[in-house]
């Protein structure tokens, strides 16, 4: 009978509605925080917003592009004749 008991018992507790928000809740939260934490290790946040500078930069209001180094590349390609 103690079993029985016992199972009615733990069948109520899951049974509950509280319980089960609760438990999404619970759930949310820790999604929410290893998505954080992941984006973080990973460096996904400053990868974007650099990415979004370059954009910003490389292509202006008036949808114009323009060059985002101001060298010619064909005549320079190594790193010395880059810093002159």
């Amino acid at each position: 009978m103690d079993t029985l008991t016992s199972l009615d018992n733990i069948l109520k507790i899951l049974i509950n509605p509280i319980t089960w928000l609760f438990s999404l809740g619970i759930l949310i939260l820790l999604f929410l925080a290893l998505r954080e934490a992941a984006a973080w290790y990973w460096k996904i946040n400053k990868m974007v917003s650099l990415l979004e500078e370059i954009k910003n930069n490389t292509v202006s209001k008036e949808g114009n592009e323009q060059t985002a180094l101001p060298i010619d590349v064909a005549k320079s390609t190594t790193l010395p004749n880059l810093l002159k």
